[in-house]
């Protein structure tokens, strides 16, 4: 939250720019924390985000104010969409938008997210019950896939996976090894 004033005034600066978030907004700062991460949500829609990923910890404060977060992030004024890919409810439909579709200078931009596999296991249970953390690479296939079909110039991984001391696939092998990505932004 320090130093949202500087991010606002460097968005409202920059005409024609997309300014998103690889996770971890919800939580971490008393300012956060006192409300389970409303706060949070306000500043960036007030700073101008337009897209975040979600993070591990995003899901510490439980399922029910995740998905209040969620809808206060999607309303008007200043949506702002909050994205994962790979998590998917119990029936398979996913917990949150997978992606979203962005029209800058002409230019059709997807955004998708990506939450690392690991947070059923860094969060308490109960905040994840219920929910599937699908494998971060073939959900980013799938996503880029989707993507390009629908007429994506440029596609933008908001990756929660971590690039060093990561079990199994980092962010990088996200990079390396998905073709049809053009950025990726990692956290995590």
């Amino acid at each position: 939250i320090i130093g949202m004033d500087t991010i606002a005034a460097l968005k409202k600066r920059t005409p024609n720019a997309l300014l998103v978030d690889a996770g971890d907004y919800l939580q971490g700062n008393p300012l956060v924390n006192l409300n389970q991460g409303k706060n949070a949500v306000e500043l960036m829609k007030l700073a101008g985000y337009d897209a975040a990923a979600l993070g591990n910890h995003e899901f510490d404060f439980g399922l029910e104010p995740l998905r209040a977060r969620m809808a206060e992030a999607a309303a008007l004024p200043n949506p702002m969409a909050m994205l994962c890919a790979n998590v998917l409810k119990a029936d398979g439909t996913p917990f949150a938008v997978p992606w979203t579709v962005f029209t800058v200078n002409g230019l059709k931009i997807g955004v998708f997210g990506l939450t690392t596999e690991d947070t059923a296991v860094q969060t308490n249970p109960k905040n994840v019950a219920g929910l599937t953390f699908a494998e971060v690479e073939a959900s980013a296939r799938k996503a880029v896939e989707s993507l390009r079909a629908q007429g994506c110039d440029v596609v933008i991984a908001l990756t929660h996976v971590g690039t060093e001391g990561v079990i199994g696939t980092k962010s990088t092998d996200i990079a390396a090894r998905v073709s049809g990505l053009d950025v990726v932004i990692d956290g995590h």
